[in-house]
């Protein structure tokens, strides 16, 4: 909900509380990372050196840390532990980066102290048993692909780099899903995820007409039909995962 709010043309007056409320009743960090700026930024300058989704998120997903966990039961163990302590870690990178140079993430860092406050808030008034607490911090552990959960498939394909050997120069750094429809929609067709990139202010829900409209331009790109396979091919993958945005392909500068 918070990166349709950031792409949306809404008020920013009524956009931020909303964008803060949905972000308080989860554990994860999303106020702070859309609408502070820095997805913003992600969208402007995709896979070069400005963009830092992959130092801030993706890396989770690229491979696992250790060579014994690369295996598909350590592939599962290391994301369902990445996606638990996911807001720990990006507590350390917010205070790091605030620490070595606050003028340049003061906003970040402003944005993460309310959005802290707030949902310590919403934990303490709202979640009087600890199976009410309990049960948001799995529900967004689930989201970020705990267990596995069919969720991982959205971030394992939003900058899933698909190449071509015969033609490298031609690897695409994202690809949309062409799937169920349904789970387009519960998905706010942010799997869509070429389209999303070439028109990100388009109202989530009309993102599908664009290949309807202007076919030329994706009828032959790669794409997704199966995110469970997607999920399965990630699990049963030896070393490299994923290449996000297809940096070690074209190279940062050249992406």
């Amino acid at each position: 909900l918070n990166h349709i709010l950031m792409h949306s043309t809404m008020n920013r007056s009524l956009k931020m509380p909303l964008a803060l409320l949905a972000s308080s009743c989860s554990p994860l960090p999303w106020f702070s990372y859309y609408i502070a700026g820095g997805h913003e930024r992600h969208h402007k300058n995709a896979g070069t050196e400005s963009d830092i989704d992959r130092e801030a998120l993706f890396w989770i997903w690229e491979k696992v840390p250790h060579e014994k966990l690369d295996n598909p039961f350590g592939a599962v163990l290391w994301l369902s532990a990445a996606a638990l302590f996911l807001p720990v870690a990006y507590m350390y990178s917010m205070f790091t980066c605030a620490y070595y140079n606050w003028k340049a993430n003061k906003v970040e860092m402003a944005h993460f102290l309310t959005e802290s406050a707030t949902t310590t808030l919403v934990f303490w008034y709202f979640c009087p048993s600890l199976s009410s607490a309990l049960y948001l911090v799995l529900s967004g552990a689930f989201s970020m692909g705990f267990l596995a959960h069919p969720y991982l498939g959205f971030w394992i394909l939003q900058h899933l780099c698909v190449v071509d050997h015969k033609a490298p120069s031609e690897a695409q750094p994202t690809v949309s899903y062409y799937g169920s429809q349904l789970w387009n929609y519960l998905n706010y067709n942010i799997l869509l995820h070429v389209e999303h990139h070439d028109f990100s202010r388009i109202p989530w829900h009309k993102a599908h007409r664009l290949r309807d409209i202007a076919p030329e331009f994706y009828t032959d790109l790669k794409y997704c039909d199966s995110i469970l396979g997607l999920i399965s091919f990630w699990i049963n993958s030896k070393g490299k995962r994923m290449d996000f945005c297809c940096e070690h392909v074209f190279g940062k500068e050249h992406a």
